[in-house]
């Protein structure tokens, strides 16, 4: 089963439609000046938990997903929320083929989304998040990395780092059978060569008693 066909079984429980956004977004959010007429993307929003944060801050949101029903428990969100006039803008798609016109984002989100594709759809994605963001525009890009535990290996290249998660541990049982990504930070930094700035932090979580580790690599990049 390809990943796009396990998360459209899992927008399909409720457990999977997180209702609250991530810290670090809100973090990020409320750090920038944003204008009435702002738009932001959330590339790959899942059930729209930010796309919903970005309209309660008055910032135009778009989103894309691969997952139909993200796309429609999406836009349910929206309407249900009062900002019915937003609908539209969420759409169903793929990250790594944006149809949006250059330059026309003042911001991207990308939380969790890049590490579920392919090794040759994420320098796409990457390019592409570049491509529809405004010259000062700046993404949050949040991936996993090499020392995250559902990586059963500890790759140094892309090619090697693609690999089936088997962890039967928290999310990771959930997500058996997909294939994920898992990032070093030499990669991350090659892939975002192309941003004018860029910065890299860690996001990390333990779990029973710090046995469990989530570990995620948090990028801020400017075009």
């Amino acid at each position: 089963m390809s990943n796009k066909e396990y998360w459209e079984q899992l927008h399909s429980n409720k457990r999977f439609r997180p209702r609250y956004p991530e810290t670090e977004v809100v973090r990020w959010l409320m750090k920038k000046e944003w204008g009435e007429t702002s738009k932001v993307l959330d590339a790959g929003c899942g059930a729209g938990r930010h796309i919903k944060l970005l309209a309660e801050n008055g910032i135009i949101p778009y989103g894309i997903d691969y997952s139909s029903g993200g796309v429609e428990y999406s836009r349910r969100l929206l309407s249900e929320s009062g900002y019915q006039q937003y609908v539209e803008n969420i759409i169903q798609g793929s990250c790594d083929s944006l149809p949006y016109e250059d330059c026309i984002f003042d911001g991207v989100i990308s939380f969790g989304v890049l590490y579920y594709l392919d090794s040759e759809m994420i320098p796409k994605a990457v390019c592409e998040i570049h491509r529809v963001l405004k010259n000062g525009g700046e993404a949050i890009v949040v991936v996993r990395n090499t020392e995250d535990y559902r990586n059963n290996k500890t790759p140094e290249k892309c090619a090697d780092s693609v690999i089936s998660v088997n962890n039967g541990n928290l999310s990771g049982s959930a997500e058996r059978g997909m294939v994920e990504h898992f990032f070093s930070k030499s990669e991350v930094l090659e892939l975002f060569n192309c941003f004018r700035e860029i910065s890299v932090e860690r996001i990390v979580r333990t779990y029973d008693n710090e046995t469990i580790c989530d570990n995620d690599f948090i990028i801020i990049a400017k075009k």
